[in-house]
């Protein structure tokens, strides 16, 4: 039974941040107040996953691209029932030589911090007691109590009564830090977070929102991918395709948001250029290749993907660029025929 709860969490916490892919008792300051999981998320976030949960499961189109049965099962596992989901934020910091390491099969250190903070109606007391009977450990940390599983590899506290952050225990702390006043957020005025300042541009208007910052070890994979850009060379546009992924490999972050609508998904993307130049320059090349890609190539045979790049409505402003774009459901289910 211990083992399958702690095996639960960690996978709660790894579905959640894949869909690509949640009353303290003490608080230093009553106007930090947070209302939903985003409030929690630490300003050290590289990568910040919000879901509007209970829109994304009655959402037919979004249904059918995202399977969420292995979420609620996921849910169940960690005694939540999936109906009382109301919304959930998932975050990462990335410790990328560490990640790499790891996938190369060489031990190393922690290859970064995750966590998932889930919203729920009615609370989790029964969660919390479940935890305790089996043998989570309870903490305390900045005047706040949190459990902590054997082998102290993951860690879980309650955020105001309707919340819980769960995760690696460093992440959960972070989440606290927050919680008290200690820490900004990332969406909050005055955090330098990049990735929070890229999801308040794009209002995250959608069941599934994604942002992503470029720090310093995603920038050394983003070159790594360009570098192997190659493989588009003797394509018709490889120059132009070359020329963009060059760019992108200079931003600062990148942002996406998923709405389901009747028809289809209407999207939209955020890209944070080095500067206005570059931003200009990135859109460019986006509205050359709006023009190209359906009539060069093997692109020409793709018919509704070819249609979607038309559809393409892209702007610049100061160092963002702006992409709008429409995925009609019958490519969303196309490969599931």
């Amino acid at each position: 039974m211990l083992c399958d709860l702690e095996k639960g969490w960690r996978r709660l916490a790894l579905v959640l941040l894949a869909c690509a892919a949640f009353a303290w008792p003490s608080c230093k300051n009553e106007k930090l107040r947070r209302k939903g999981p985003i409030d929690f998320v630490p300003s050290e976030a590289e990568v910040i996953v919000v879901l509007d949960y209970g829109g994304l499961v009655k959402n037919d189109v979004l249904r059918k691209v995202f399977d969420v049965s292995e979420v609620e099962r996921s849910l169940l596992a960690a005694g939540i029932s999936p109906g009382n989901v109301v919304s959930a934020a998932g975050f990462v910091k990335v410790n990328l030589p560490a990640l790499t390491a790891r996938t190369e099969g060489t031990p190393g250190e922690n290859p970064g911090e995750f966590a998932i903070i889930v919203q729920v109606k009615g609370g989790f007391r029964p969660v919390l007691e479940a935890l305790s009977e089996n043998g989570w450990v309870r903490r305390e940390y900045e005047r706040m109590s949190y459990w902590a599983a054997p082998g102290e590899k993951v860690a879980a506290a309650s955020l105001q009564g309707d919340m819980l952050v769960t995760g690696s225990p460093a992440a959960v702390q972070q989440t606290i830090d927050v919680a008290v006043g200690k820490a900004l957020g990332a969406m909050e005025p005055g955090s330098e977070s990049k990735s929070g300042a890229i999801l308040r541009r794009i209002g995250m208007r959608g069941e599934i929102n994604v942002a992503i910052s470029f720090s310093r070890e995603i920038r050394m994979a983003a070159k790594d991918v360009s570098q192997s850009a190659g493989v588009f060379r003797g394509m018709t546009g490889a120059n132009m395709l070359l020329q963009l992924f060059d760019l992108l490999g200079t931003g600062r972050g990148i942002g996406m948001s998923f709405k389901g609508t009747e028809k289809g998904i209407a999207s939209r993307l955020v890209f944070a250029a080095g500067n206005a130049a570059s931003a200009k320059a990135v859109a460019g090349l986006v509205r050359i290749a709006k023009i190209m890609i359906p009539v060069v190539g093997d692109i020409r045979e793709m018919g509704q993907a070819a249609e979607v790049v038309r559809g393409l409505n892209v702007a610049s402003e100061n160092d963002l660029v702006l992409i709008d774009f429409k995925i009609p459901v019958s490519i969303l289910t196309s490969g599931a025929r």
